[in-house]
């Protein structure tokens, strides 16, 4: 517990020096305000760093004046929450490290930022600031604190001119004129504020020491940004700058899954690693920084946070929250106040699935290393004969492979994929278009049942992409259906693939028009042979819903809980990964009738699946 916290603020506390401008008393006391806000102070044995001093005793922010219920400007009180988060801050750049931040709303950290943005921009000179957004809206919200807060330094001598001074660029430099001749004086530091919306390499060029990536969960590109800023923040292979990334719980959207990958893998990113102890049952596996709702909550006059009551308030706003007859109104409450890493991350949704239920897995995905290390990347390359004739599909493991398994195929004593066990399907597109495009193509397969003693009902395999030709999307479906002998339900309303499929004879691929779907549907204008009615989609979507209900546990996938989570049934809407799931499940149920066979396979009421010599899957009716 602090006491006394006051004595942290000695400037706000006692006042600048009053000394004469040019007297050796007046030099020396700002010379060691200084050395202060860059080397830090300390007081009865505790030091708070250089940036929380400068924070603390020169910069200021926006807040509430004594109890006017008005706000104003005012100089920051002591809180332990500041303390910890100053002193990780330091220990991250002594360590070369950079730092991946969530928290709860409302803590001031963009006010904290700021102020490391003004301190370098005010100490060092040639120093390089980059405030970045996916958004514009966020960062330049930033830089308008930054120039405020250096505003506020106009009556010290740590204030400098600014030249260009716009709210996208500014320079620490003047104008002057030496025996006639124009010339630039000033420390020539920098601070840029960049979004980079739909363009990742948007820093190229800059050689920053300072980074700050405002808003990250709505930051959508954060990995492929920061992997172009992370060499520009070395000279001959030594860390020169630091990044820092904040996320807000109940602020995550379009770059929630990136700014998360980054928490949860914080070594693999550069950060600086945690211990993930703020709740039950959770692993050893590190963590980005975390923020909890009880932190700021209650605190005494000491800026201590006070656990006890803090968690009865925010539980108390939680049940309040539960008791509202929109669902959706308690997962926001926990989001915008959570208690832990993983309710930070929890997306609203709002959708027709278990948004609790998929919530829950994800946690428990993103908390165990064995779950959240099973996908397995790699290629699938066609084994051809010496004639060209396809005999089948190789796996190649490659880290930074499009397709994904969780499972490979199950092989029978013959070396025989099981057929009927794997059940295909594939949400695909017709117009060429690149890769960048937000529309992609999926194709899923999915395990039905064998026996009590192996996994069932599970997705095992997916590619999602839009490579720039359509026919090579619709190539990568095929090896992977025929990699597990899967016939793959399409919709009908991209046919481009169904003729690919039947002009490279591979027509017995494509799985035929389900019964189930169209049972209650009347008015149907499709007379498709092949491939689902889109006028059915109503029915995939709620059969899909029924399934996360009972298996959400047997969910490994992160993108498609992410996309379960996030889906909107709007137009326009791009649900690739949610539409190729849903039918999965449709065509799981068009064919429970089909019993899973090894090398013998008997008729089934309706039809069968037999496999010949090269592979193919020929279907006939009884």
């Amino acid at each position: 517990m602090f006491v006394n916290t006051e004595y942290f603020s000695p400037v706000i506390k006692s006042g600048i020096t009053r000394a004469h401008p040019r007297s050796f008393e007046y030099k020396q006391w700002w010379e060691e305000q200084r050395d202060r806000c860059i080397n830090g102070y300390s007081v009865g044995g505790t030091r708070i760093s250089g940036e929380y001093y400068f924070y603390l005793n020169f910069w200021k922010i926006r807040g509430e004046v004594g109890d006017t219920g008005r706000k104003d400007l005012i100089s920051p009180r002591f809180l332990d929450m500041d303390f910890e988060f100053y002193a990780e801050v330091e220990k991250a750049r002594a360590m070369g490290k950079n730092m991946c931040v969530a928290k709860r709303r409302q803590v001031g950290f963009s006010e904290k930022t700021a102020s490391m943005v003004g301190r370098e921009y005010t100490f060092f000179d040639h120093s390089q600031s980059l405030i970045l957004g996916g958004e514009e809206k966020y960062s330049n919200a930033t830089m308008r604190m930054v120039i405020r807060g250096l505003n506020s330094l106009k009556n010290t001598e740590f204030y400098k001119r600014r030249m260009p001074d716009g709210l996208d660029y500014i320079q620490a430099k003047y104008k002057v004129i030496e025996e006639g001749v124009p010339t630039w004086k000033g420390s020539f530091s920098e601070i840029y504020n960049i979004t980079c919306k739909n363009n990742p390499q948007a820093t190229v060029g800059k050689s920053p020491s300072f980074v700050l990536c405002e808003e990250s969960g709505k930051f959508a590109g954060l990995r492929s940004t920061y992997r172009y800023l992370q060499p520009s923040m070395e000279a001959n292979f030594k860390k020169t700058g630091f990044c820092i990334m904040i996320g807000t719980g109940g602020n995550m959207e379009a770059g929630a899954e990136e700014l998360e990958d980054v928490f949860y893998n914080p070594e693999v990113f550069d950060m600086m690693e945690y211990d993930n102890n703020w709740g039950e049952g959770f692993s050893d596996k590190k963590i980005g920084y975390f923020v909890p709702a009880w932190k700021f909550a209650v605190i005494d006059e000491n800026g201590n946070s006070l656990k006890e009551p803090s968690l009865e308030l925010v539980n108390k706003k939680r049940e309040e929250a539960r008791g509202s007859k929109d669902p959706s109104n308690w997962i926001q409450v926990i989001t915008q106040m959570p208690l832990n890493p993983e309710e930070c991350f929890m997306r609203t949704g709002g959708n027709m699935f278990d948004i609790a239920k998929l919530n829950a897995r994800l946690a428990s995905i993103r908390n165990s290393r064995e779950l959240s290390n099973s996908a397995q990347k790699g290629e699938l390359d066609w084994i051809r004969d010496s004639l060209g004739i396809i005999k089948g599909v190789q796996w190649n493991s490659d880290p930074n492979g499009k397709f994904i398994i969780y499972e490979h195929p199950m092989k029978d004593d013959q070396g025989n994929t099981f057929l009927n066990l794997y059940k295909g399907a594939t949400d695909s597109y017709d117009k060429d278009e690149a890769n960048t495009s937000s529309s992609k193509g999926s194709c899923q397969i999915f395990k039905t049942f064998k026996d009590i003693n192996t996994t069932s009902r599970k997705y095992v395999a997916r590619i999602t992409e839009r490579p720039q030709k359509s026919d090579d999307f619709y190539e990568m479906s095929a090896k992977l259906c025929f990699y597990y002998s899967a016939p793959n339900l399409i919709e009908w309303s991209n046919i481009g693939i169904f003729k690919w499929y039947e002009g490279k004879g591979l027509g017995h691929y494509l799985k035929e028009r389900p019964r189930v779907a169209y049972a209650n549907i009347k008015d149907s204008k499709v007379n498709n042979r092949f491939g689902i009615d889109p006028s059915t989609k109503q029915y995939w979507l709620a059969r899909y819903r029924d399934y996360i209900k009972d298996n959400v546990e047997k969910m490994d996938d992160i993108d498609q809980i992410v996309a379960a989570i996030n889906f909107r049934d709007e137009k326009g809407y791009n649900c690739d990964i949610t539409i190729s799931s849903a039918l999965c499940i449709v065509h799981e149920e068009d064919d429970m009738n089909i019993e899973v066979k090894s090398k013998e396979v008997k008729k089934t009421e309706f039809f069968h699946y037999a496999s010949s010599r090269d592979g193919k899957i020929n279907i006939s009716f009884n």
